[in-house]
């Protein structure tokens, strides 16, 4: 909807109704010209020449383009499906899976090091497990580079702990 060369025309009026506009798209695409000239505190031919700098016609052909483009972000909104959710919580409540966690946890204990590895949000779970095992005194660390060189030491008694948050 809006490019960066259009973007670099703006004063900084503009940009002010620019940012009103995109904070808050679904809102300002069913208002008319007058409801956002009294929240913007802005003259409506301020935002008629907003509109005209990002090539619309008039306030109209402007609000038309931004309904679709907040449809095109937004395509059918939340659904209510829980199904994903409530399997998560069937699995958690089954007894097995408290056993896992128990095995994987006497593994864990019995190592000297736990490397956590994993790559954007999975790597921030691995460096919040390897803060949380640090602060029970064992040797943990995280890695969010898989291709980091770890030199050549010996890694015997070494526990590696491989996060996906995505399942890949």
């Amino acid at each position: 909807m809006f490019n960066y060369q259009q973007m670099q025309t703006l004063n900084e009026l503009e940009m002010t109704i620019y940012n009103y506009i995109i904070t808050h798209a679904a809102q300002v695409s069913k208002m008319t010209i007058r409801q956002l000239v009294d929240i913007l505190h802005v003259s409506s031919t301020t935002i008629l020449r907003f509109c005209a700098k990002l090539g619309y016609d008039g306030w109209s052909e402007f609000k038309f383009r931004l309904k679709e483009y907040v449809k095109e972000a937004n395509p059918g909104g939340p659904t209510d499906d829980f199904s994903v959710i409530e399997n998560f919580f069937q699995k958690v409540k089954d007894g097995d899976f408290d056993q896992q966690i128990d095995q994987i946890a006497h593994v864990l204990a019995e190592k000297e090091r736990v490397f956590f590895l994993g790559i954007g949000t999975s790597g921030t779970l691995g460096k919040y497990g390897a803060h949380y095992l640090s602060n029970y005194g064992k040797y943990a660390m995280h890695m969010d580079d898989p291709f980091y060189p770890m030199g050549n030491s010996s890694y015997e008694d070494t526990a590696v702990v491989v996060l996906s948050v995505s399942g890949e």
